[in-house]
This record gives C-alpha cells, structure tokens and sequence, in this order.
C-alpha cells in the first residue's frame, strides 16, 4: 500500500502528512463482532492528527472485514468477540492462499 506525503488536506491545517501506520476499529450495527485493525498505512498529519487511507488500503480492508462483518444486509451470526488483526499479516495470507 503506498502512501505519499502532501499537505494536509484540512483548509485550517498548516501541517504535512507524512506516512504512518494507524490502528482503527471497526464495528458494524447487528454485529456483535468488533474488528481492530492495527499497522494500517496512511497518512497522518503531525499538526492536527488528521488520518488518510489510500482507496487500496480501504478495498483490502473491506476484504478482511467481509468474513466477519458480511455485506449488506447479511451479517454473519456470530458470537460476540473482539478480533485484532494486522494489516500487513493478513495481506500476505491473502496472497498466499
């Protein structure tokens, strides 16, 4: 995943991204699954703390959360539990399997 570094693209920020990797959780209503997601690259900004995700990085991520979280309006029928993923571990199973 590449990410470049730019100015921050908040009008009332000075700062300039810079590339980084961040973790973010993901929930989605009638799941009773909660997904953390760590070592994603994107682009922060050391100014207002403002995250940027490449639109490859937000597909690849939509790809590990569809098992868990379903599509649409089926969501899978599972136990309530939190799953910590890293996002480059996964990407090489991915390309692995």
């Amino acid at each position: 995943m590449k990410t470049k570094s730019r100015k921050c693209r908040r009008r009332e920020c000075n700062g300039k991204s810079k590339a980084s990797f961040v973790t973010q959780v993901f929930e989605r209503h009638g799941s009773a699954v909660q997904v953390i997601i760590k070592n994603i690259p994107a682009s922060v900004c050391p100014e207002c703390g403002d995250e940027t995700l490449s639109m490859e990085t937000l597909k690849e991520i939509s790809k590990i959360l569809r098992p868990l979280h379903g599509v649409h309006k089926n969501i899978p029928k599972l136990p309530p539990a939190e799953i910590f993923i890293d996002f480059a571990e996964a990407i090489k199973a991915r390309s692995a399997a």
